[in-house]
């Protein structure tokens, strides 16, 4: 249920005394956003938006949060003095245009007589895309002080909702690093590290998982308070293709979103090319390069809610400093544009030459304000428009199946599940719970069982992440030679699946009653009476958080190997065993509350095999080269579950890792971790187009060969090396792991895998399978599949999971299963005294794989 007390209740903002000047943003800042070598920085901008604030009548900002870092992140709302004093009506009825059930016609009628138009913005999500931070402070000027008629009519029928900076951690970061080094040979040069303390470029893949502080602010502001009828995200891509991109996007389109969205996508981006031109703003791309199937940031998440989801892209420069094109590096692209020459998506190429960040502005400026003046001089219709989606996917969802989706009780990660219910309402689903049996044909599911129904706004969100979904094969995912070409993200977001949450499909209406939430309520945390001990389920992904809380506070905890026979139920190898001791109970009791978890009470002394777990020393390896999204990633889980690590560099590997037990490398190519051949590696992936960045030597960086043989004496006296996904090539490589990768070096019309979830056997007895059913799905995305080679010492290898002989495709796209069959996604290498451990898939990817978190967390635990 959407707490609609959060929709109706005002919108409060800070006192401030009017000022009786608006200052344009060169008056403020001292030069004009877009001058060569100049950047605002975002305490200034913060500070820019808030004199508008006290100046103008025509502008609210609000703080609506903080950022990972502690940094504001500031909301400002534009429209008219009149619109801006009934900000919380033309919320509601926002919201409520686009959530139309109970909602009368006459209602529907008012709503589009009298509501507003509302358009979202966000800008350099991606901190080293600057352009739209900069760009945003001349707009809001411009929409505050410019009087001619078209302004007005913005004003008037319009409330803009404006992000000034998506990532304003990453923008300082960018700002400060960019001025370090103006004046020298690497002026411009990229950042060497993560633009966002965890996640880097990944900001934009959260908007499926909210992981994130500020895709938690956005979303809420987004899909919780608001629901507009239109957003746009700025961006920037790279030097040498199209100089900016406008929707609508390229093809394939995603089929299950109302075609509706994708008509409003060309009306807006109709506006934007005829402006652009007008101003004569050349290079202007449409329908190419960036596909709409799908991609998980909020600009094609959004389709899935009637909202029209928009980015744009311009070609970027290095950071404020000018590059120069040559018109020979102007470069064609398999999706859409097959030959850099003018075409109809395409009717004015640039010819090259110098290229400022003033240019991006200027091109930024237009199409902002082309999506303005659509919204404004189609007010009625969008809004129109609106209603007419939400009707259609409420009318679907109760004439069609799937007509629900079911989340039954008895899930063998109940918090994993109940997260997932979680994340769902926070973007704006209705969840019901049976209060009664319910029935779905011949099928009846207990109470208390969740309840998805289809017929709601969300319905193609829902269908999307939770119906088993098949990538469709065709002439627009081929390049012109025939071979399949990688996605821009996964082939499937079915969520349900990557978290290991059982979702039944109701193919007819369920027959019960139900009650709709307000919220997913956790369950009290119980520990169960017993003068023995006491059992956690292995199987939970928390179990690990609490194993990790009680042996920091010194209470004895003991892996179990073996099944274990609670009476109600079994528990599979891989439980965890807390003896009986003073002062044990009260502790295990603060655990279960906090993370909501059962502790069973033996009612016998135990029969079955256990032995202590010994906290180990974890250490992983971060890179310079612009940083590792892996490692970030990994670094912000294994905080959630309460791991403690020691991030190491190249120097403390070179210096030897005497003090750690665990070593893990992120997925990387060898190249990265080693620092050697990094050029060959360019030229090898990108085909001998561009050279390696220039960065300060120091950033540089790599373990050389003295790392190489301290990462191998950690091995052979004991240490354990994990290494994720790209990474398992550095194990072949140069630890001599005599493991092959069997699908490395096969084209893509013979092996094909961009990111799908693939059924496997998983060995459950061995250590790093505890708590993992014996047949489950991984995620997989490229070209990995391994064999161990023949040789005298076979017994020392083991392969915990392995591909079945067919039928293996869960979700996705996949070609060449039968490359597939028989092989490994995970082997463990014994190696001297010690092990390596190859994950040929990533089990921890974006934080989202929530069905194999264990298979990682199981290798960090003694």
């Amino acid at each position: 249920m959407v707490d609609m007390q959060l929709i109706l209740q005002p919108i409060l903002f800070d006192s401030v005394n009017r000022l009786s000047e608006i200052l344009s943003p060169e008056g403020f800042y001292g030069f004009k956003p877009g001058t060569d070598r100049k950047l605002v920085r975002w305490d200034k901008v913060v500070e820019y938006f808030w004199h508008l604030d006290g100046a103008s009548d025509r502008v609210k900002v609000k703080e609506v949060g903080k950022t990972t870092e502690g940094n504001p992140m500031i909301l400002a709302y534009i429209s008219s003095p009149e619109n801006l004093e009934r900000l919380g009506e033309i919320r509601e009825m926002s919201w409520s245009i686009s959530h139309p059930r109970g909602l009368s016609e006459g209602e529907a009628d008012r709503i589009v007589a009298d509501g507003k138009a509302v358009v979202a913005m966000t800008m350099s999500i991606h901190a080293s895309e600057v352009g739209g931070t900069q760009v945003f402070s001349d707009l809001a000027y411009r929409l505050l002080t410019c009087d001619n008629e078209l302004t007005m009519r913005i004003r008037e029928n319009v409330v803009l909702l404006l992000f000034p900076c998506a990532n304003p951690d990453g923008q300082i970061m960018t700002v400060d690093w960019y001025y370090e080094w103006l004046g020298t040979e690497y002026e411009g040069c990229g950042l060497p590290r993560l633009y966002h303390k965890y996640v880097g470029h990944d900001n934009n893949r959260d908007a499926l998982t909210l992981t994130q502080v500020e895709t938690q602010i956005m979303n809420r502001v987004l899909l919780k308070e608001w629901f507009p009828q239109a957003y746009v995200d700025h961006h920037q891509m790279g030097f040498y293709g199209s100089r900016f991109f406008i929707p609508p996007n390229s093809n394939p389109l995603n089929e299950v979103t109302d075609p509706l969205v994708w008509t409003e996508q060309k009306h807006y981006g109709a506006q934007m090319a005829i402006r652009m031109a007008s101003e004569g703003v050349s290079g202007v791309e449409q329908a190419a390069v960036f596909p709409a199937d799908f991609m998980p940031g909020f600009s094609l998440v959004f389709p899935w809610f009637q909202i029209c989801g928009m980015f744009t892209e311009s070609a970027s420069v290095k950071f404020a400093t000018p590059v120069y094109v040559h018109y020979h590096q102007l470069q064609p692209h398999p999706r859409g544009r097959p030959e850099y020459r003018a075409s109809v998506n395409f009717n004015d190429p640039w010819k090259g030459g110098w290229w400022r960040l003033s240019d991006i502005l200027r091109g930024q400026m237009a199409a902002a304000m082309a999506t303005l003046e659509v919204a404004a001089n189609n007010r009625e219709m969008i809004l129109r428009n609106m209603h007419t989606k939400a009707m259609r996917s409420l009318e679907i969802g109760g004439a069609e199946a799937p007509y629900a989706f079911l989340f039954p009780p008895g899930q063998r990660d109940p918090n994993a599940a109940r997260r997932l219910l979680k994340t769902l309402m926070d973007m704006s689903v209705e969840v019901h719970q049976a209060t009664s049996p319910v029935r779905v044909g011949d099928v009846t599911y207990s109470e208390g069982t969740y309840v998805v129904f289809a017929g709601q706004t969300a319905r193609p969100f829902l269908v999307s992440l939770l119906s088993r979904t098949f990538y469709r094969d065709n002439l627009w995912v081929r390049s012109q030679d025939g071979a399949p070409m990688m996605n821009y993200d996964f082939a499937t977001q079915t969520m349900a699946e990557f978290k290991g949450v059982e979702v039944m499909e109701a193919e007819m209406p369920p027959v019960g009653s139900f009650t709709e939430l307000n919220e997913i309520r956790q369950p009290e945390g119980v520990v169960e009476k017993s003068k023995i001990g006491y059992i956690l389920d292995g199987r939970i992904n928390d179990s690990f958080k609490a194993l990790n809380l009680l042996t920091k506070a010194g209470v004895e905890v003991h892996r179990v190997h073996e099944a274990v026979d609670l009476g109600e139920e079994t528990l599979p190898p891989g439980a965890f065993y807390v003896p009986k001791k003073r002062g044990v109970e009260s502790k295990l009791k603060e655990v279960a509350g906090e993370i909501h978890i059962r502790f069973h009470g033996l009612k016998e002394e135990p029969g079955f095999s256990h032995g202590p777990v010994k906290p180990l020393r974890i250490a992983m390896y971060q890179r310079g080269w612009g940083g590792n999204m892996d490692e970030g990633w990994t670094r912000w889980l294994l905080e959630q579950y309460g791991f403690e690590y020691t991030t190491v560099t190249d120097k403390e590997v070179k210096e030897g890792l005497e003090g750690c037990d665990v070593f893990i490398l992120p997925s990387d190519p060898p190249a990265l971790i080693t620092g050697e051949g990094v050029e060959e590696w360019y030229e090898k992936r990108f085909k001998g187009a561009y050279t390696v960045p220039v960065l300060p030597p120091e950033y540089k960086t790599g373990i050389g060969d003295d790392g190489v043989e301290k990462v191998k004496e950690f091995v052979d006296k004991g240490g354990r090396v994990l290494v994720l996904y790209e990474s398992c090539e550095f194990a072949i490589e140069k630890l001599g792991v005599p493991v092959r990768n069997t699908v490395k070096d096969l084209k893509p019309e013979e092996f094909h895998c961009p990111g799908s979830t693939i059924r496997v056997n998983i060995d459950n007895t061995h250590p790093l399978g505890y708590g993992m059913p014996e047949r489950g799905l991984i995620l997989l995305r490229g070209n990995h599949a391994y064999a161990v080679k023949g040789g005298h010492w076979n017994e020392n290898y083991g392969a915990v999971i392995t591909y079945p002989e067919e039928d293996m495709m869960q979700s996705g796209w996949l070609i060449g299963e039968k490359h597939l069959a028989r092989k490994a996604a995970l082997i463990e290498a014994k190696k001297g005294e010690g092990t390596v451990v190859l994950y040929g898939f990533a089990p921890q990817m974006r934080a989202l794989t929530d069905a194999t978190f264990k298979v990682f967390f199981n290798a960090l635990v003694g």
